[in-house]
């Protein structure tokens, strides 16, 4: 009788440091970088709701690169903005990073057809 108690109470005791082993397992957080796709939906979805919000276009038009930088909101990225007309010119340069992710908004103008290209780089 005395044995069977003592393999019973070993039993469970190692069924208990093994579930405990497991769970420390499983509950490891790894932290993985975001993929260039998540990084520039981001981006996209940051120009797509300053131009929901009406921000955007105001910039455009007055080619202010420098106030429209200073509106977007990314964490944990460091940011920059060019605005380009049809004729190539840009107000606002690319950085000079190893790894840059681009992401492209298009705006039509405001009260007339004058498209412009906003680029906002993320390094």
């Amino acid at each position: 009788m005395r044995k069977g108690v003592w393999h019973t109470l070993e039993s469970i005791m190692a069924g208990i440091i093994i579930i405990l082993f497991l769970v420390a397992i499983v509950s490891r957080q790894t932290s993985v970088a975001p993929g260039p796709n998540v990084i520039i939906m981001q981006g996209l979805e940051e120009l797509r709701d300053l131009d929901k919000k009406g921000i955007l276009r105001d910039y455009v038009i007055d080619r202010n690169n420098t106030g429209l930088d200073s509106e977007v909101q990314i964490d944990f990225f460091n940011h920059s903005i060019s605005i380009c007309d049809t004729g190539g010119n840009c107000n606002g340069s690319a950085p000079s990073a190893r790894s840059i992710w681009v992401a492209t908004y298009f705006v039509a103008g405001k009260n007339n057809y004058t498209p412009y290209e906003v680029i906002l780089y993320l390094w």
